[in-house]
């Protein structure tokens, strides 16, 4: 028994718990395989690198296309130097020319004197050559920042002649009243496409002494028969509620029907009534939208009124407007009025 223990003793001794397990020879190999594991791992890590990096990269790379096709896209060219609505500026910075691929196609040149309430001449210069409108439709309208009131400054007119002395349209003279004082957008359109806009600040009219009784809160207002205005409208199929009483004598009216199939038009109908004393009152009605049309509602110079019972807004004198039903109505006076005023005239409205 002690015989077979002492064999057993020696056979663990030789096992790999025990003693040398490795000649030199053999250990030489695995440090050289060791060595040679350590120098590969760069190389796989760099493609297992390139494996991951690569889907990032070309996702980029489509991103970016993607963005300059749009860009590409929404900059279409228009026949003639017109530009469709991607290309029009947005912003409100006043300049008094419009320019294209560095290329300026017109320049508005005002009366010095330029200021609201009062009729004034403007001279649009346009550089192109004369080929570019004859026969075309050309409309001016102008849209002001804060109230969003639109005047149409030209109607569409078919262009037939150049300006008198000159080859083209060098000097295309217009004259119009901005019954509004701040900042309007003056949009050129030709045959139904927007061809550029300049931004103008119109400043506010000189006080008038002779005005000031407008402001008067028991203002007195006279009778206005709108029959008249009201046929010549029905005549075109159009219904239209219009005042019956206003500050001062209507001494003549203007209407001025938007292009239905023009979006940079305005939508509906303006009416102008010229006053006595160079008083000037302007009339629209649209669909109702209540969240676009009080949408200045927040502003400090602005007063939430009741029309009727219905919501108004009475703005700086100038302006009231207000939802009954499912339409909305803007009216405004280029001469200071009382909020008292205001809702008189907008609650005549028959």
């Amino acid at each position: 028994m002690e015989e077979k223990l002492i064999n057993l003793r020696k056979s663990m001794n030789s096992t790999t718990h025990k003693g040398r397990h490795f000649t030199e020879f053999q250990k030489s190999k695995i440090k050289k395989a060791i060595l040679a594991k350590d120098r590969m791992m760069p190389s796989k890590v760099k493609r297992y690198l390139i494996f991951a990096i690569t889907p990032i990269t070309i996702s980029l790379a489509m991103i970016f296309l993607i963005v300059e096709i749009n860009k590409l896209t929404s900059n279409p060219e228009s026949s003639h130097g017109g530009t469709n609505l991607e290309t029009v500026k947005e912003d409100w910075e006043p300049r008094n020319e419009f320019v294209k691929e560095n290329k300026v196609l017109f320049e508005i040149l005002p009366d010095p004197a330029l200021t609201a309430k009062k009729s004034y001449g403007y001279i649009f210069s346009f550089t192109e050559s004369f080929e570019t409108f004859n026969g075309k439709k050309m409309a001016i309208y102008a849209t002001h920042k804060d109230s969003g009131l639109q005047i149409t400054i030209q109607p569409p007119t078919t262009i037939t002649q150049p300006s008198s002395g000159y080859d083209s349209l060098q000097r295309y003279t217009l004259f119009a009243s901005a019954p509004l004082s701040g900042f309007w957008k003056f949009k050129v359109v030709l045959d139904e496409k927007v061809y550029g806009d300049v931004i103008l600040y119109i400043r506010d009219a000189p006080t008038d002494e002779n005005q000031d009784y407008l402001l008067d809160s028991n203002l007195k207002l006279v009778d206005y028969d709108n029959e008249g205005i009201a046929v010549e409208l029905k005549k075109r199929g159009i219904e239209h509620e219009l005042p019956s009483k206003l500050p001062v004598k209507i001494i003549g009216h203007e209407i001025v029907e938007g292009n239905p199939n023009n979006p940079y038009a305005p939508k509906n109908v303006v009416i102008q009534l010229n006053g006595e004393d160079g008083v000037l009152f302007t009339i629209s009605a649209d669909t109702a939208d209540p969240d676009a049309f009080f949408h200045d509602e927040g502003r400090n110079s602005n007063q939430v009124i009741s029309i009727n019972g219905n919501k108004g807004l009475y703005m700086e004198g100038v302006v009231v407007k207000w939802i009954e039903e499912d339409v909305s109505y803007l009216f405004t006076s280029n001469e200071r009025l009382s909020k008292e005023t205001m809702i008189k005239i907008a609650e005549s409205f028959k």
